[in-house]
């Protein structure tokens, strides 16, 4: 399986992407996203998709962290993407699957 992942219409960057059996047939599938592609090797029949990733964002004015940082990495894709996915795929034995992941910050 190849495609493309954005965020609020911006490439995701570096994370990780993850294909699972919704009937728990065959061992979950996973891959790095890089600069919003990804190329996994993923068994072929329907896969619930999870997608993870990570920033360093600045803390809240006046906050530092134990070593005096002013940044913290924050998993930024929301649960509906990832522990709670909505996402989902239909990979075809033999066949091209391409997909496109466009998530965004807001609910639909």
């Amino acid at each position: 399986a190849t495609g493309t992942v954005t965020f609020d219409a911006e490439p995701v960057a570096d994370g990780d992407i993850i294909f699972l059996s919704t009937d728990n047939s065959a061992p979950p599938a996973a891959g790095k996203i890089k600069g919003g592609s990804f190329t996994v090797t993923v068994p072929p029949g329907a896969k619930k998709v999870e997608i993870r990733a990570s920033r360093m964002e600045p803390l809240p004015a006046g906050q530092t962290g134990a070593m005096g940082e002013t940044e913290m990495m924050v998993d930024y894709i929301p649960e509906r993407y990832n522990s709670q996915t909505e996402l989902s795929a239909e990979v075809q034995s033999g066949g091209k699957n391409e997909f496109t992941f466009a998530l965004t910050s807001e609910k639909k």
